[in-house]
């Protein structure tokens, strides 16, 4: 029975040295797997890396190429409104300062003919049956007033306070 006992030694013995061996080709392998994959994993990262720098570049070129046109239509647009504006601005100061002095023009000829009516005559026809006739109202002012005749006409002379 010593045979058989040896024999079974030598193989319980060859048995760990196959299951050992085994597990240690194993470990290696998974070892060999794991480096494979992590090596193909930093690949991918790298090339999907790459395609996002790409498209990226890609997409600031194309607003690039549209962003500049359109500045450059909002920057003539907006040069033109402005330009409208100072003339709408320039055109309603010179209207305005026309009409200011048309006004004092006026304001120089009232005054003139103001020196020259006695100021304050208001002539009125007269209506119904004092048709043809003219009424001379004076302002209440008016102080010393005298007529007179000349040449079938009646003159009014007074003085204002």
């Amino acid at each position: 029975m010593s045979g058989i006992s040896n024999l079974a030694k030598a193989f319980e013995e060859n048995s760990k040295q196959q299951a050992q061996h085994t597990e240690t080709h194993v470990k290696a392998e998974f070892q060999k797997l794991n480096a494979a994959i992590s090596a193909e994993l930093n690949s991918s990262v790298k090339s999907i890396n790459s395609a996002i720098q790409d498209v990226t570049q890609q997409y600031q070129q194309h607003l690039k190429t549209v962003y500049q046109p359109v500045m450059k239509c909002l920057w003539i647009g907006l040069s033109c409104i402005a330009l409208i504006c100072v003339g709408l601005i320039g055109g309603t100061y010179w209207y305005l300062n026309q009409q200011l002095d048309q006004i004092q023009v006026n304001e120089q000829r009232l005054a003139v003919l103001d020196s020259k009516t006695g100021k304050g005559i208001v002539i009125e026809a007269g209506k119904g049956k004092n048709q043809g006739q003219y009424f001379i109202l004076l302002p209440k002012s008016a102080s010393d007033i005298q007529t007179y005749p000349y040449k079938k006409q009646t003159v009014v002379n007074y003085s204002v306070k």
